[in-house]
């Protein structure tokens, strides 16, 4: 796809210079410069548009071609056991052709021949080779012919200010489109799975249950998927990170916003900002070696013993990840409320502090809510930190010095390898995931009501 965004790219700038090289210097005025300008972008949208819409309608459709016409008429004379072969695997057959130029890394039955399906790996791949430099050719055609006709059929006369304007809004249209449509299709998927789920374990053992052993479903069907373990321990680490969060992160936002010079803040401010950009596996790792082991001998100085794995130390660490998430939008929040309301406090006599608290954080406090509630929506879709620092073990309880699990650790532990979604202790995992779905939207709509509801508009 890379050599098709650049001969897209060439195409485009060629097709730009072109329509603006139609017009003569002497034909040229003021008056109709941006003219001229939005011609030249209204030749290359109606030559790009059709083009690219083109090309991936005979991409989609020839690969179907490709995937079913040939591949089964090159297989079709071969046993069982090798048409089964090449078409369960022959995405990994091909790139593996691609990397080595041969199959000796793959492993096959005895009975089979390498050479044979090698033989019909590349035969496959020189069809595919021939499909991608036919689908480049048509486009580049397609797109000249476009570009030529229009270069000389329209004049300057029109309003291609507006044209312009309406064919950009319809592609945006489009691409936001796409984003509800995918998420429309990420909720119907679970919800469809989830529903497999519940036909055959009830919604209420599933949401009121206190006990989670999916192993022993054979053994205990009526007791082994209660998510209230899992959603304490979910709540426990999120609260802990969060308040960490909120503790660190507001009070380095008051600080750069307040008492940090502009020239110290644009250098602190990024450095603060790094943090988020950390993924988090290595804070996972950071977790289980360095903090965990750190906290157990804190403890250990007072007489208290705690295991390396427990919901303390997987909070605190993601609170320190959640750092950025609360101080960057906070400073902005706090750096948007005018300056005239804090001149007027302290035009009445209020100290810096009795300023920021009485002032400047009511003011901000709608953006501070909505950093928050952000953090808290990260916190509880967090995954990698708890499978190294917290547990695996789904205990019901809220002491955050004993080992917890988390709806996402779960989710991650029920899906991992070869897994066939037909029974329930596969299943579960989209009902897991359709629950987690529910709280951040509900995280998400407290926070839309709390910037409405607070919010306030400054002249």
């Amino acid at each position: 796809m890379f050599l098709f965004f650049l001969i897209s790219c060439i195409l485009i700038f060629i097709s730009y210079k072109l329509a603006l090289r139609k017009f003569t210097a002497s034909t040229i005025t003021r008056e109709n410069r941006k003219q001229i300008k939005y011609f030249a972008s209204y030749i290359v949208l109606w030559s790009c548009i059709p083009s690219v819409i083109f090309f991936f309608i005979l991409y989609f459709s020839t690969n179907i071609w490709i995937n079913t016409v040939i591949t089964n008429k090159f297989i079709s004379s071969e046993p069982l056991i090798v048409q089964e072969i090449v078409q369960s695997q022959l995405p990994a057959l091909v790139k593996q052709l691609n990397d080595t130029n041969s199959l000796e890394n793959v492993d096959f039955p005895s009975s089979i021949s390498k050479e044979r399906i090698l033989e019909m790996v590349k035969t496959i791949v020189h069809y595919q080779q021939w499909q991608q430099l036919l689908l480049y050719a048509i486009f580049v055609i397609l797109f000249i012919i476009l570009a030529s006709f229009l270069l000389n059929t329209i004049n300057l006369k029109g309003n291609f200010h507006n044209k312009v304007e309406k064919i950009i809004r319809v592609v945006l249209f489009l691409f936001a489109s796409i984003a509800i449509l995918t998420t429309v299709g990420v909720i119907c998927s679970l919800l469809i799975e989830a529903i497999k789920f519940f036909s055959q374990i009830p919604i209420t053992q599933f949401l009121f249950g206190s006990n989670w052993h999916p192993e022993d479903y054979e053994l205990d069907p009526e007791n082994s998927f209660g998510v209230i373990p899992l959603l304490s321990g979910t709540l426990l680490i999120a609260l802990i990170s969060v308040s960490t969060a909120i503790i660190l992160g507001l009070s380095a936002a008051i600080y750069m916003s307040e008492y940090m010079s502009s020239k110290k803040r644009k250098i602190v401010k990024p450095i603060l900002e790094i943090l988020a950009g950390i993924p988090s596996i290595v804070y996972g790792f950071f977790a289980a070696i360095t903090f965990a082991p750190f906290l157990v001998n804190c403890f250990s100085f007072f007489g208290i013993q705690v295991e390396n794995e427990n919901a303390l130390t997987a909070g605190l660490v993601m609170g320190i990840m959640l750092i950025p998430f609360i101080s960057s939008l906070s400073d902005d929040m706090l750096h948007a409320v005018p300056k005239s309301l804090r001149e007027g406090a302290m035009g009445m006599g209020s100290m810096k502090n009795e300023m920021i608290r009485k002032v400047l954080l009511p003011s901000a406090f709608h953006g501070i809510m909505a950093a928050v509630l952000l953090a808290v929506s990260r916190a509880v879709g967090e995954t990698m930190i708890v499978v190294m620092a917290s547990s695996l073990a789904a205990n019901l309880t809220f002491n955050p010095l004993e080992p917890v699990t988390t709806i996402t650790t779960q989710i991650v532990m029920l899906i991992q390898g070869d897994q066939e979604f037909n029974s329930p202790k596969t299943l579960v995992a989209f009902a897991l995931g359709l629950l987690l779905l529910c709280i951040t939207l509900v995280f998400n709509i407290i926070a839309v009501h709390i910037v409405n509801k607070y919010k306030e508009k400054y002249d």
